[in-house]
């Protein structure tokens, strides 16, 4: 299936599979198309009148993505000691981490010298070693969380209140286990994934502007909707798909405000059917292959 993938890409964007290879990883089958070796061409770097090629990547798509987000944590929360003043605090940095890690009000404090940690590069080691060393010097934010009232548990969040483990987050009151809600206000929300403006809404993904919506996806400015997917400005929907301006509608047929709320009655039992998902899901693009992508050309 992904090689055809992969062949209906390079037929489609007329740039030839010039190699393939197995991801050392997990070992699946990824190819190299021409438009690959003319970038890394232009990328690679050079020294003294010499050309250093940066070689073909040796791991596949997923897992190159994979090693990309690696480095951030925004979930995962441990107890263990302020380097600085030796109190017990919330950090992203389990205990058996090797760097310094201070309580974030000390460390944007000025009860620290930034200079103390300065050194000379050490020419008998590689430049990764120098940097490793002062990796572990300079002192890390337990956790990003700026500018809240009662909302410890959140990183990479700032203007929370009342909010718990809600991680890249801002704006957010009385919500809980969610991830990446942005806008000015976000109230009384749980278990969201990528929203904005959101008021009484649970278990959605990526919209924005509703309130009381339940299990939707991919939706804007709806009200009162559960398990919809791609729909903009509908209220009163159960289990539709791709509508616009629609209310009272059960599975994208319209039913009418009276049917509707006898129905409404006997959704908790009852499950919508298989709802028709668009095959992209993006505007004003050409010859992108992939998911949420705008305004994009020749994109993979």
């Amino acid at each position: 299936m992904q090689k055809s993938v992969y062949e209906f890409i390079s037929r489609q964007t007329n740039d030839p599979i010039v190699e393939r290879k197995d991801c050392r990883i997990s070992g699946q089958p990824f190819p190299i198309f021409q438009s690959d070796l003319k970038f890394y061409d232009q990328v690679s770097p050079t020294f003294n009148g010499q050309k250093i090629q940066i070689p073909t990547p040796t791991l596949g798509p997923k897992e190159r993505a994979r090693r990309r987000m690696a480095w951030r944590n925004e979930r995962q929360y441990y107890r263990r000691t302020c380097d600085a003043s030796g109190k017990q605090i919330i950090s992203i940095y389990s205990p058996d981490k090797p760097f310094k890690v201070y309580d974030q009000k000390v460390r944007r404090s000025d009860q620290r010298n930034p200079l103390s940690y300065g050194r000379d590069f050490d020419f008998s080691k590689t430049f990764t070693e120098n940097f490793r060393a002062l990796q572990v010097e300079v002192p890390r934010c337990a956790v990003l969380n700026g500018f809240g009232e009662n909302a410890d548990y959140c990183n990479h969040s700032y203007y929370n209140k009342n909010s718990y483990m809600c991680s890249g987050s801002t704006g957010c009151e009385d919500c809980y286990y969610s991830n990446n809600m942005y806008g000015r206000k976000n109230k009384n929300c749980i278990d969201i994934d990528e929203g904005r403006e959101l008021d009484n809404c649970y278990e959605c993904f990526k919209i924005q502007n509703c309130t009381a919506c339940f299990f939707c996806n991919n939706c804007s400015d709806c009200f009162q909707c559960s398990y919809c997917d791609n729909c903009v400005n509908c209220s009163f929907c159960f289990g539709c798909s791709g509508l616009v301006n629609k209310q009272y509608c059960i599975n994208n047929v319209f039913v009418g405000r009276e049917a509707f709320e006898k129905a409404e009655k006997t959704f908790a039992s009852v499950t919508a059917k298989q709802i028709i998902l668009p095959a992209f899901y993006g505007f004003g693009s050409e010859k992108t292959y992939g998911m949420y992508l705008n305004n994009s050309k020749n994109a993979i």
